[in-house]
């Protein structure tokens, strides 16, 4: 049943409004931004993603190792403590203390768990463009995500910038139908997925602002690399404009701090700073990226190479595979479909004598701890890429199927016969052949 909204529902929404507070003394200040932060998480911690890692791991997800930072447990700690002291209280009036802080323990983690599936959407939509994902470390600012490369088509990235938004939306509709659900039978199922809902709602309409390293400033890079064709100057732009939006959180910052809010002011500021450094930061990475040869992936690959199926046994593998056709890498394919690669490295892993009897499968190297490439992307990428992994050869794939391999060698040999570049020829065909 839907409710009218009471003068304290009102004072409620402008609590959980990330820029306003009425009276701007108010004591629920302290904690506002505690409760608020969250949504700005994932922007924010693009400025650490080169210095995050796990101190404790949780597990993993579809191949993703998931960790915790230490940092994460004084945020935790801040985000129960203000949730049962200040928030229930006053959404609820008096509750009990161990009720407040039940509360309060099970919101945070829920909503660590709205965050890290923020973090996983973007990376499950990654890993189906090609990208390898490495890890998810949750710590003081939220999420962050190790991914292998950037996007490599406008296409991909505009789809990995919304598949968070789009999370975190449909977790708000899913906690407002549940608080709709349970209104008038439990209050505290209520205002627990009240405040789940107002920041799933917040954290996707704030990571949509088009300001780059936020969600919403990937998705304008997309947009302008897709009208123009080139990266490089849409991360230009892109990154301009998150710069502005830095600008403006450190100007809100001040006004507050002027106005007598120093706590607002200085978390504002800090907001603006950390966004303005992502921001920056992205410039000499397009500036340094290479740019488009015209020649693609497909011009260079190796059609229908030579892969071992899951249960080949290892004395085979190396007489028929390794011996046999030369190769110091193979693909690992069931029915087309790539499951991972196997190297002579990976083979020395099991004893000698184990070999008769030890598959492939035991000893390779599964398909999400891999790095792969489209048969369309411009094979500037790829030397990025063989560059920054030490690769020797990469798997190109057509959605999961493998439809063919691409080596070192093979992308300098067609960028350069001779000493000179090749113009791109017609795109070639392929098909795996039938069988498997």
């Amino acid at each position: 049943m839907h409710r009218m909204i009471t003068q304290r529902d009102a004072s409620v929404l402008r609590f959980l409004s990330p820029l306003t507070c009425s009276p701007p003394q108010c004591s629920m200040c302290a904690t506002r931004r505690i409760i608020v932060g969250p949504a700005l998480w994932p922007a924010i911690a693009e400025a650490s993603r080169e210095t995050m890692h796990s101190s404790i791991k949780l597990g993993r997800v579809a191949g993703i190792e998931i960790g915790l930072h230490f940092s994460w447990l004084i945020i935790a700690g801040l985000t129960a403590w203000s949730l049962s002291t200040a928030y229930f209280p006053y959404r609820h009036g008096y509750v009990h203390p161990t009720t407040s802080w039940l509360l309060g323990i099970i919101s945070a983690l829920l909503l660590f768990a709205a965050v890290l599936i923020h973090e996983l959407s973007h990376s499950l939509v990654a890993q189906t463009r090609g990208l390898r994902v490495r890890s998810i470390t949750l710590f003081i600012f939220g999420g962050v995500a190790t991914i292998g490369g950037e996007p490599q088509r406008p296409q991909s990235e505009l789809l990995i910038a919304i598949a968070g938004p789009v999370a975190s939306l449909a977790l708000a509709a899913i906690s407002l139908g549940v608080s709709m659900l349970f209104d008038g039978v439990s209050w505290t199922v209520v205002v627990v997925a009240e405040y789940l809902a107002m920041m799933n709602l917040t954290l996707a309409v704030f990571n949509m602002i088009p300001g780059f390293p936020l969600d919403g400033g990937r998705v304008l890079r997309s947009v302008i690399w897709q009208i123009s064709g080139d990266v490089r100057w849409a991360t230009k732009v892109a990154a301009t404009v998150g710069t502005l939006v830095a600008y403006l959180f450190v100007a809100y910052g001040i006004w507050e701090i002027v106005a007598g809010n120093l706590l607002n002011g200085l978390w504002a500021t800090a907001i603006g700073w950390f966004l303005s450094n992502a921001a920056q930061s992205s410039l000499p990475r397009a500036v340094g990226r290479p740019g488009p040869t015209g020649v693609r992936v497909a011009e260079a690959m190796q059609v229908q190479p030579i892969a071992a199926s899951e249960d080949t046994l290892l004395d085979e593998l190396i007489e028929e595979y390794f011996l046999r056709h030369n190769q110091a890498s193979l693909p690992i394919v069931r029915d087309g479909v790539l499951t991972g690669m196997v190297t002579l490295r990976d083979v020395r892993q099991a004893r000698r004598a184990d070999w008769p009897t030890t598959t492939v499968r035991t000893v390779m190297t599964p398909r999400e701890e891999l790095h792969t490439v489209n048969p369309w992307d411009d094979l500037s990428t790829t030397l990025e890429l063989f560059a920054r992994e030490d690769l020797d050869r990469l798997p190109v794939l057509e959605g999961a199927f493998l439809v063919g391999m691409l080596s070192r060698s093979d992308v300098v040999r067609l960028l350069h016969p001779h000493g000179k570049p090749v113009v791109a020829g017609p795109r070639r065909s392929w098909r795996w052949p039938s069988g498997g």
